[in-house]
């Protein structure tokens, strides 16, 4: 018979088989203290009959008090006196009560017995407890939480620990040292309901709403109404559940703008979740600064003349300039044909736009303010006098005069020799559409792998792809592999950039990675898993290698989930029109000796009679390396008197790096790129009369060839 009791008590036992009750758990008594159970945790076993069978109180719905007696079977309800199966004992150390009797008498709850599980259910309304014999771990609403002392089943009565019971159906206890009777009522506040033990989850903002960019700064006041400790937090943005994280900043911290629900739920040291606690928070647009004046010290330059500029700017106040974007142009030219720099002095005659633009912190552009500025025909010093003598290698030659370097003499090296190693070169199909092997080649001793591949997979997925270049050791012993100058570069969509990088890292050297493949093993030596090769972006490589034996280099663009051991299986891509293959040169050495007259040049790069010759390892057929991608080129050169050296590029577009022999390693050009002006150039330094000096070039990956090397005389400049 289901009766309406109190709402809430310290514990409870249920007797299997015949209508007895769980216990709840409260501290046991101490043995110096064990006249007082309840300074730690009681457990109590109760039930209601001698027989096993239950009484038939008279009891009303208003039933609001009982009183029992430890070590005795006697208990009152409502001053009623009932008679229990078993009297509140003290097990293990611990204090029990028996379920049914507080289910029925107290709570006014359904018990549901699972003998295959051993698994007892407590349900009223909407809330479900569930206690396994033996477990230390109840379900409470859904939710994990752990019990000090596990459910057990004494003389037929299974018990509960008291302190389990008080927290989950809000009970209220009491206990008289004297009579030594304990005394239980319930919680006016949990309704006759199970309690909710959740801690709660609650957390606010230190603004009513912030600007994208802005960092965002939560509040955490959550709290567990038990005293317990918050052990653990996650975070969840729009109810997406992959987006989630122990610390809001680690999803959020400067968002873009728009209107988010955040998302809270803690954990206490239990291990009981609250519930999700949600809050919108709205981010305002971020502004793009405005260059609101543009001012030069002159509005009048002669030739060679210092410039200075300034300027006036505004922007959220909170945040800062990343960068500025300069350039300068002759008034007549279209700005694609703009040199993306600051100028420090100008050098022909004519007007001239100065243009800037500025990038925040968020990453907004301004509009371009423009500056317009005459030059004169007075003449206080010649461009290529300023560029050698204050300039910086890196420096773009403006050439406003339009002087074609090709006029200048050819020189031709005076001894050449070449370094025999293996080029691997993948660079071909350059666009990749779907998954397959790019290319495949053995090293056995020195060797070079160049790779360069754009991600254009078509289909629903286009991002989930990988760049992979794995090494098998299909020889019968184990073999080395020393990996060196390893540069990986990219995903980006700025390939003339990452080609850039790449050549710069390159030059610079240092590291290495040690591998050693057992016979038949293969090993990943580049993977992009994790960097998100996203549609449009290229990923550019190239790193020296040398093996003790036989070594298999495949690279391949392979599916996210796709193993190892899978890329054997996979196609052959066709190649487009990019080079691809293998070619037998590592290393050109040119030796030049300048003459003591005119201007000369070297072209590097210029034609098939230059590019090296080798072959296509997946097709069989001879190619060349047009371009000659991945030839380090070291030139050596004496000088009879002081020279200036540039690189002025005659293919369409280039932008790259030079390393001078026991000195630094340069971006060339510093700022910007060469988009086809083959009036431009670059400086790439100077060697003074007497000396010998050798510099290191290789056509950068994205550029273009030939580039013309020029030799000027100082007389010249």
């Amino acid at each position: 018979m289901k009766r309406k009791i109190l709402s809430s008590i310290l514990g409870f036992s249920l007797l299997i088989g015949s209508y007895s009750l769980y216990a709840a758990e409260v501290t046991a008594p101490s043995a110096q203290d064990i006249n007082n159970p309840f300074n730690e945790e009681l457990q109590i076993n109760f039930d209601t009959t001698e027989t096993g069978k239950p009484n038939e109180p008279q009891l009303t719905l208003s039933t609001n008090e009982i009183i029992l007696v430890l070590d005795s079977k006697s208990a009152k309800v409502n001053g009623q006196e009932q008679v229990l199966v078993s009297p509140p004992k003290v097990i293990a150390g611990r204090t029990f009560l028996p379920l049914r009797f507080v289910a029925d008498y107290v709570l006014g709850a359904d018990i549901n017995w699972n003998n295959a599980t051993r698994e007892v259910t407590v349900s009223k309304g909407g809330n479900v407890v569930i206690v396994k014999i033996g477990d230390k771990w109840a379900n409470v609403n859904g939710e994990k939480v752990q019990i000090d002392s596990p459910p057990v089943i004494s003389n037929g009565v299974t018990l509960l620990p008291v302190r389990f019971m008080s927290e989950t159906f809000g009970i209220i206890t009491s206990y008289n040292e004297t009579n030594r009777t304990i005394t239980l009522t319930a919680n006016s506040q949990s309704g006759g309901g199970i309690t909710d033990i959740r801690p709660v989850a609650q957390f606010g903002f230190d603004r009513a709403s912030y600007i994208a960019g802005q960092i965002v700064t939560a509040i955490d006041t959550s709290y567990d109404s038990f005293g317990g400790q918050i052990t653990e937090r996650s975070w969840m943005i729009n109810g997406d559940s992959k987006l989630t994280a122990p610390r809001l900043e680690n999803i959020f911290k400067t968002p873009r703008e728009g209107l988010y629900k955040i998302s809270l739920r803690v954990r206490t040291s239990k291990g009981v979740w609250s519930a999700w606690t949600d809050s919108m928070l709205l981010i305002e647009p971020n502004q793009k600064p405005e260059v609101t004046d543009l001012m030069a010290d002159k509005d009048r330059y002669a030739q060679g003349e210092t410039m200075r500029f300034t300027y006036n700017y505004q922007n959220e106040e909170w945040e800062n300039i990343k960068s500025e974007r300069w350039t300068y142009r002759r008034i007549d030219e279209p700005i694609s044909r703009a040199v993306i720099d600051k100028p420090k002095a100008l050098f022909a005659e004519g007007d001239y736009i100065i243009t800037l633009q500025l990038e925040d912190a968020y990453g907004n552009i301004s509009d371009r303010k423009e500056k317009i500025i005459q030059v004169t025909n007075e003449v206080k010093r010649t461009e290529l006098d300023y560029r050698f003598k204050d300039g910086a290698i890196g420096d773009i030659i403006d050439n406003f005069r339009r002087f074609n370097y090709q006029n200048y003499q050819e020189v031709f090296p005076y001894a050449t020799s070449t370094v025999q190693g293996k080029l691997i070169m993948s660079d071909s199909p350059e666009v990749v559409k779907r998954a397959g092997i790019l290319y495949k080649e053995k090293v056995n001793g020195l060797g070079k792998i160049l790779m360069h591949h754009i991600n254009d997979f078509e289909g629903s997925e286009p991002n989930n792809k990988r760049l992979v270049l794995v090494a098998e050791n299909t020889t019968d012993k184990p073999v080395r592999i020393l990996v060196e100058n390893k540069t990986i570069k990219g995903p980006s969509e700025d390939t003339l950039y990452i080609g850039q990088l790449l050549l710069f890292d390159y030059f610079k050297g240092g590291g290495y990675e040690e591998y050693l493949l057992k016979p038949g093993e293969k090993k990943y030596i580049y993977d992009s898993v994790g960097r998100r090769w996203l549609k449009g972006q290229c990923i550019s490589g190239l790193m020296d290698v040398i093996t003790d034996g036989e070594t298999v280099f495949t690279v391949a663009a392979v599916e996210e989930q796709s193993t190892i051991d899978s890329i054997a299986n996979m196609m052959f891509l066709d190649k487009d029109i990019h080079p691809r293959g293998t070619f037998e040169a590592t290393d050109i050495y040119y030796k030049v000796s300048l003459g003591d007259g005119e201007a000369e040049k070297l072209i590097i790069g210029k034609g098939s009679s230059e590019w090296i010759n080798g072959y296509d390892a997946i097709t069989g057929e001879l190619v060349q390396n047009r371009g000659n991608f991945g030839i380090s080129y070291h030139i050596q050169v004496t000088a009879k008197q002081d020279m200036g050296i540039i690189l002025n590029p005659r293919g369409n577009i280039f932008r790259g790096a030079v390393k001078w022999e026991g000195e630094n390693t340069y971006m060339i050009p510093a700022k910007g790129f060469f988009g086809g002006d083959t009036t431009k150039a670059v400086v790439l330094g100077t060697i003074k009369a007497g000396e010998t000096k050798e510099f290191e070039y290789m056509l950068p990956n994205g550029s273009s060839a030939p580039v013309l090397i020029g030799f000027i005389p100082k007389k010249d400049w």
